[in-house]
């Protein structure tokens, strides 16, 4: 896992546009983390590397252990991924999940531009 870097070291790129800010792994991978009591909202864009060019993977946003949020299969290069904004009050831990689809063939995955809001 890379934070603000493609899983390569590289500037995190979907859909051939870069991202400052944001998390660079590879499918199969989980990642989890605490969360503050006021928080409100996730908002991010989830995608597979422009550096790797065409995969497999499928994205999953979970709250405690419940499904928030799953991607369809993508598959490289998609040109418009959606910002994704998931209501999170309550929730404790956040899991970040993806996985390949058919097989793995070095799939590297992005989530940038990954905000959470917290209520005052």
């Amino acid at each position: 896992m890379k934070i603000n870097r493609s899983y390569d070291g590289n500037y995190l790129s979907l859909g051939n546009r870069r991202y400052e800010q944001g998390i660079g792994t590879h499918t199969h991978s989980v990642i989890e983390f605490p969360l503050p009591e006021n928080a409100a909202t996730f908002s991010f864009i989830a995608g597979i590397d422009d550096e790797i060019g065409t995969a497999d993977a499928q994205f999953f946003v979970y709250g405690d252990d419940k499904l928030l949020w799953q991607s369809p299969m993508y598959f490289g290069y998609e040109k418009r991924l959606p910002t994704t904004t998931l209501n999170i009050k309550g929730v404790r831990v956040l899991r970040l999940q993806v996985t390949e689809g058919k097989e793995d063939k070095w799939d590297h995955v992005d989530w940038v531009n990954t905000i959470i809001t917290l209520e005052e």
